[in-house]
């Protein structure tokens, strides 16, 4: 009799206990006609198309959140293609623990590192370890896998762990991905993990900035801003607009990089379409902006052109001036 109450006690004991409980695992259908339903888009780069997660992260960061429900501790795992290209991190993301917009955990796969971040308000880069990683090419499907138990977070790549790590600053939310610098492809989505309700509807703050300009025309690289209060109240801001860095003269801007500027009247909430100040032969570049009490603005810049054999020189530095 007491071998059998022994053993009686034993499953009763087993069945009861917590950490024996199978958790809940979620397969996310992206081949649904309304799937996109269950998903928030923070950028409008990111998209269900065939069965997949599209971020086009090419310009900027490209994100989606999961809204259903969240998890606390929670095993993110997923498939994902980075289609090649010569230049940027091409970077694929999940998300865990996501608790609106700008508080959540993130590993971050590129080229040559996965790495894990906190994002929070105000710093969206808070490393918290990284490794480098040699077998996660472009143009190939890889499976990414990010756990978070307790204070321990855990990341695998392709069937291997590639380290542990402990932060106690996030304890439960929503999951998602994104891409950066690349476009990323996401599909085969799993979640495990005792899933709840949310507590309210996933927030996105209002940025802590605003963009002047995300693409005056000539390439989409925007750099070297300066800003004036013109003697009617209104902000001008100058600067420069290319291609990259550097943008000499080629068939797609055949004059180089140029002076383009944006209007606020409303103390720099808002800005005007951009137009261009000033589009000489040459990469025109790093301006500086005043209007004068006589009302004639002055404009200086400098500007590189390319050499013989290739590379670029410094031409000299100039001042043009409007008296209208």
């Amino acid at each position: 009799m007491r071998v059998w109450i022994f053993f009686l006690l034993v499953i009763t004991g087993f069945v009861h206990n917590p950490s024996s409980i199978v958790a809940d695992e979620l397969v996310i259908d992206l081949q649904a006609q309304d799937a996109s339903k269950d998903w928030l888009f923070l950028d409008k780069t990111a998209r269900i198309k065939d069965g997949e997660l599209v971020f086009d992260g090419r310009q900027k960061i490209s994100r989606a959140v999961y809204t259903p429900q969240e998890w606390s501790d929670v095993t993110l795992r997923a498939k994902f293609l980075v289609e090649p290209q010569a230049e940027g991190v091409l970077a694929c993301g999940l998300m865990v623990r996501a608790i609106d917009g700008s508080s959540y955990y993130y590993v971050h796969f590129d080229r040559a590192s996965a790495i894990l971040v906190r994002y929070s308000q105000g710093r969206e880069w808070n490393e918290i370890k990284r490794v480098s990683v040699s077998d996660r090419s472009a143009g190939q499907w890889h499976e990414a896998q990010l756990e978070c138990h307790g204070n321990t977070l855990r990341v695998s790549l392709n069937g291997k762990v590639l380290y542990e790590a402990k932060d106690d600053t996030l304890a439960a939310g929503r999951i998602g991905f994104y891409g950066s610098q690349g476009v990323v492809r996401v599909k085969d989505i799993r979640v495990v993990g005792t899933a709840r309700n949310p507590a309210g509807d996933f927030v996105i703050p209002p940025p802590a900035f605003v963009h002047v300009c995300e693409d005056a025309g000539a390439g989409g690289y925007e750099a070297f801003p300066d800003v004036c209060r013109l003697n009617d109240g209104r902000l001008m801001c100058v600067f420069y607009a290319g291609y990259g860095h550097v943008a000499l003269p080629n068939a797609q801007l055949p004059r180089g990089g140029r002076i383009s500027y944006c209007l606020s009247s409303d103390e720099g909430q808002t800005w005007s379409a951009a137009q261009t100040l000033y589009d000489g032969p040459d990469d025109d570049r790093d301006p500086s902006i005043v209007q004068l009490k006589s009302g004639r603005i002055l404009c200086n810049f400098f500007s590189l052109g390319g050499k013989t054999g290739g590379g670029y020189e410094g031409l000299g530095s100039w001042m043009i001036a409007s008296d209208d």
